[in-house]
């Protein structure tokens, strides 16, 4: 339960992320990244840039312009969760 908690927190996080970026450039959400890719980014948990990589919706280009940011809301989501039940 405490695995699926976090994956929902991040999942959301993600989806906030993800609509203020979008809002910044002017596009609509899904040019960011899909649903589907959130919600693999989310079960993942993805801690490098290689592990990002790896996940589908995710090419060069997009992980030059939005891994890091990707990484470390993953990174502040998961230190939210620690130790939480």
């Amino acid at each position: 339960m405490r695995r699926a908690n976090a994956a929902r927190s991040l999942w959301e996080a993600l989806r906030v992320w993800r609509l203020q970026e979008a809002r910044r450039q002017e596009l609509p959400p899904y040019v960011v990244f899909h649903d589907s890719t959130l919600i693999e980014v989310a079960r993942r948990r993805p801690v490098s840039l290689t592990a990002l990589a790896d996940i589908p919706g995710i090419g060069r280009s997009k992980l030059e312009r939005y891994g890091e940011a990707v990484i470390n809301l993953v990174a502040e989501t998961a230190a939210g969760h620690s130790g939480a039940e």
